[in-house]
Protein backbone atom coordinates (compact mmCIF):
# COMPACT_ATOMS: atom_id res chain seq x y z
CA UNK A 1 0.00 0.00 0.00
CA UNK A 2 1.52 3.27 -1.12
CA UNK A 3 1.17 6.53 0.72
CA UNK A 4 1.75 10.15 -0.26
CA UNK A 5 5.47 9.95 0.55
CA UNK A 6 5.86 7.32 -2.17
CA UNK A 7 4.32 9.73 -4.67
CA UNK A 8 6.72 12.44 -3.53
CA UNK A 9 9.65 10.00 -3.83
CA UNK A 10 8.62 9.10 -7.39
CA UNK A 11 8.38 12.80 -8.24
CA UNK A 12 11.88 13.46 -6.86
CA UNK A 13 13.24 10.37 -8.62
CA UNK A 14 11.94 11.61 -11.96
CA UNK A 15 13.10 15.19 -11.31
CA UNK A 16 16.61 14.12 -10.30
CA UNK A 17 16.91 11.81 -13.31
CA UNK A 18 15.79 14.50 -15.76
CA UNK A 19 18.17 17.05 -14.24
CA UNK A 20 21.03 14.53 -14.38
CA UNK A 21 20.35 13.90 -18.07
CA UNK A 22 20.28 17.66 -18.69
CA UNK A 23 23.65 18.12 -16.96
CA UNK A 24 25.16 15.27 -18.97
CA UNK A 25 24.19 17.03 -22.23
CA UNK A 26 25.92 20.30 -21.34
CA UNK A 27 29.40 20.94 -22.70
CA UNK A 28 32.17 23.28 -21.61
CA UNK A 29 32.07 24.94 -25.04
CA UNK A 30 28.55 26.18 -24.28
CA UNK A 31 29.96 28.34 -21.45
CA UNK A 32 32.98 30.19 -22.85
CA UNK A 33 33.27 32.46 -19.79
CA UNK A 34 34.00 29.41 -17.57
CA UNK A 35 37.29 27.55 -17.66
CA UNK A 36 37.02 23.90 -18.76
CA UNK A 37 38.49 22.77 -15.43
CA UNK A 38 35.91 24.73 -13.43
CA UNK A 39 33.13 23.42 -15.66
CA UNK A 40 34.31 19.83 -15.23
CA UNK A 41 34.41 20.26 -11.45
CA UNK A 42 30.92 21.82 -11.39
CA UNK A 43 29.56 19.09 -13.66
CA UNK A 44 31.06 16.33 -11.51
CA UNK A 45 29.51 17.81 -8.35
CA UNK A 46 26.11 18.30 -9.98
CA UNK A 47 26.04 14.76 -11.36
CA UNK A 48 26.95 13.39 -7.94
CA UNK A 49 24.23 15.41 -6.22
CA UNK A 50 21.48 14.40 -8.66
CA UNK A 51 22.64 10.76 -8.62
CA UNK A 52 22.55 10.76 -4.83
CA UNK A 53 19.04 12.21 -4.86
CA UNK A 54 17.83 9.64 -7.39
CA UNK A 55 19.38 6.75 -5.46
CA UNK A 56 17.90 8.01 -2.19
CA UNK A 57 14.44 8.25 -3.74
CA UNK A 58 14.74 4.76 -5.20
CA UNK A 59 15.98 3.39 -1.88
CA UNK A 60 12.99 4.94 -0.10
CA UNK A 61 10.60 3.22 -2.49
CA UNK A 62 12.32 -0.16 -2.34
CA UNK A 63 12.75 -0.17 1.43
CA UNK A 64 9.16 0.96 1.96
CA UNK A 65 7.84 -1.84 -0.25
CA UNK A 66 10.11 -4.36 1.48
CA UNK A 67 8.88 -3.16 4.87
CA UNK A 68 5.25 -3.49 3.83
CA UNK A 69 5.89 -6.94 2.36
CA UNK A 70 7.72 -8.21 5.47
CA UNK A 71 5.34 -6.76 8.03
CA UNK A 72 2.06 -7.78 6.42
Amino acid sequence: MADFTDIIAVFFLIWNTVRKLDIQKQRAEDFPHVTPEAFAEWRRKELFAYSLGAYASMAKLVLNLAWIYCVT
